[in-house]
């Protein structure tokens, strides 16, 4: 089981990361998590994560977190966007 020290720094690891991806999307300019819709589309979380569409659309149909699908739509609670990003399970 792991110790409250390396619970803390996986999270800080994440936080990290997360912001770099953020800076780096945004050319440098630092892009918050809270600026985010609370539903996001498969063009938002590429964009995020500064991945391919095709990329963000296999990964949408990952079962890694939660969507929702309207007609041929494909929605992401950004809830459960961040529960992935911090390495917890939304199923």
């Amino acid at each position: 089981m792991a110790n409250t020290h390396d619970v803390t720094n996986r999270k800080r690891n994440v936080v990290s990361t997360a912001y770099k991806i953020e800076r780096a999307i945004n050319g440098g300019k630092s892009m918050r998590i809270e600026d985010l819709e609370d539903v996001l589309t498969v063009k938002d979380i590429a964009k995020f994560l500064g991945i391919s569409r095709a990329k963000a659309y296999e990964l949408a149909n990952s079962d890694e977190f939660r969507t929702i699908r309207v007609g041929s739509r494909i929605l992401i609670p950004k809830s459960s966007l961040l529960k992935w990003l911090k390495g917890e399970t939304d199923h």
